[in-house]
Order: structure tokens, then C-alpha cells, then sequence
């Protein structure tokens, strides 16, 4: 997920940029190609590491062999912190940059007229722009606060393989900070979601109109007809105007108040939709 992050970047910065031939990375046949590269990729990657294993009494893994001590750190340091990360950033400046030249082009090319026109639009077009920016952003600063515990651990337990007399009490000290840091490492997938949520109201907008698609539509309906009745006045029955509804016939307060008087009064109708 950490790369498939770092290339939604880098899709973010071709579509913002000015420049055709970078905009033409953001169309969707490259998207599938990128997606069907990093599969394969990440597939071949971890190759080396099933060499390494080694079966030592009832385990089965790499930690008996000491180049893999030094190699499987490393390379998940580089290829799942470092790399990513550095993407990540160097695309959220990117995209800032491209933002605020499209900006400038767009005011320095319209005129007043123009800009009284377009202003409605460009404030959309503006607020989509700063929510996919403040979207990738949170989500690069929540997986970066997520990766910083692990990838101590990792650069820690690198530094300390070659270190055979460790006491007991490091030992235990060592297991309770790897049980401590790999959950933290899983909170960033399952808080996507939530950041979302968090940070995009068009995105809020869209969930709630999800949920509102799965619900019986008779629930809103009913809000929607009590909303919409309308109270129309007609003094005159010959110019009544007829609507979808029932009629109703309202009684006057002398009518009300003396109910055996005839008085006559103007006839008052409300039409309810």
C-alpha cells in the first residue's frame, strides 16, 4: 500500500502539472500499466529473502543466517520507508508549486469580465484541488507517523545483530518493543477511511449519499412531501387553481366563534401539494 501511495502521488503531479507531456502520465491506460509493473515488481523483490531461510530445529525462518540479519532490514528500510516517503514529500511540494502556477495563469489570462464569469467555477476548481492536496498530505504525515516506530526497531536490531552477549533483560526489553511496533505499523491502512472522512467534505458528501441510496427511500420521501407543502390563498372559487393535493376548506374566526351566525365571509382554500 506504502507504493501504491507514492505512485497516487506522483498521479497527482502529473494531473496538476501545466506541462501536456507530464499531464498525459495521468491518464487511465498509464494508471493500469503502473499498477501491472508494481505487481510484478513486488512480486521478484522478495525473491532473495526465500534463500536465505534456513530450518533450524522446529523453526523455520532467516534470523539463524547473518547476511539476512543485515539484508532483509535494510531493504525494507529503503524500499518501504525511505523511497516512499521521499516520493511522497517531494510530490506534496510538486503539486503546491502546480497549483499556485495554475492560479497565477489563470488570473493573469482572464479578464475582469472573464474572472466575474469564471469565479464560480474556479473556486470549485480550487477547493477540489486543496482537498486532493490535503488529502495526500495527511495521509503521507499518518503513514509516516506510523513507519518512524518500526523503522527504529528495525535500524536498532540492525546495528545490534552483531552483538551476541545481550543479557536477559535486554532481551526481554527487545521482545516487548517488537510486540509494541508492529501493530502500530497496520494502523495506517485501516485509517484511510477515516481520514478521509476527516479531511474531505466532498467526500463526506458522497459517503452520506451512499448510505442514503442504501436506506428505504419512504424515509426521506416523507420529510421531503411535509417540506414541500405549499399554502395558497383564493379568494375567489371561480379562480381556484387547481393543483396535485387535496383542498382544504378553512372556517374564519366569526365562523368558528359563532357557529350558528352565517356570516358571510370570503371563501379561504389551501392547496397542499
Amino acid at each position: 500500500m506504502r507504493w501504491s501511495l507514492a505512485f497516487a502521488c506522483l498521479d497527482r503531479v502529473a494531473l496538476s502539472s501545466s506541462n501536456m507531456r507530464w499531464h498525459n502520465f495521468s491518464k487511465v491506460h498509464v494508471a493500469y500499466r503502473v499498477v501491472a509493473i508494481m505487481v510484478v515488481t513486488w512480486l521478484i523483490l522478495p525473491v532473495p529473502s526465500l534463500f536465505y531461510y534456513n530450518i533450524k530445529g522446529p523453526i523455520c525462518a532467516a534470523i539463524y543466517n547473518r547476511a539476512t540479519q543485515y539484508y532483509h532490514p535494510i531493504f525494507i528500510i529503503i524500499t518501504g520507508f525511505i523511497i516512499p516517503v521521499s516520493i511522497m514529500i517531494i510530490s506534496a511540494f510538486l503539486i503546491y508549486n502546480n497549483l499556485v502556477k495554475k492560479r497565477k495563469r489563470r488570473q493573469l489570462m482572464n479578464t475582469q469580465q472573464q474572472q466575474e464569469i469564471r469565479n464560480q467555477t474556479d473556486n470549485q476548481q480550487r477547493k477540489r484541488d486543496r482537498q486532493v492536496l490535503w488529502i495526500l498530505l495527511c495521509q503521507s504525515i499518518a503513514y509516516i507517523c506510523a513507519t518512524i516506530p518500526w523503522l527504529i526497531y528495525l535500524t536498532y536490531s540492525t546495528i545490534a545483530v552483531s552483538v551476541t552477549n545481550k543479557s536477559t533483560e535486554r532481551l526481554v526489553i527487545e521482545r516487548f518493543a517488537y510486540f509494541l511496533v508492529e501493530p502500530i505499523q497496520y494502523l495506517f491502512p485501516m485509517s484511510s477511511f477515516y481520514l478521509y472522512v476527516m479531511t474531505s467534505s466532498m467526500y463526506r458528501k458522497e459517503f452520506i449519499m451512499m448510505i442514503r441510496s442504501l436506506l428505504p427511500q419512504k424515509w426521506f420521501n416523507n420529510n421531503n412531501n411535509n417540506n414541500n407543502n405549499r399554502i395558497i390563498p383564493i379568494t375567489d372559487s371561480s379562480n381556484k387553481r387547481i393543483v396535485n393535493g387535496p383542498q382544504i376548506q378553512l372556517k374564519t374566526t366569526e365562523e368558528v366563534m359563532n357557529p350558528s351566525e352565517n356570516i358571510p365571509t370570503p371563501a379561504t382554500d389551501i392547496i397542499i401539494k
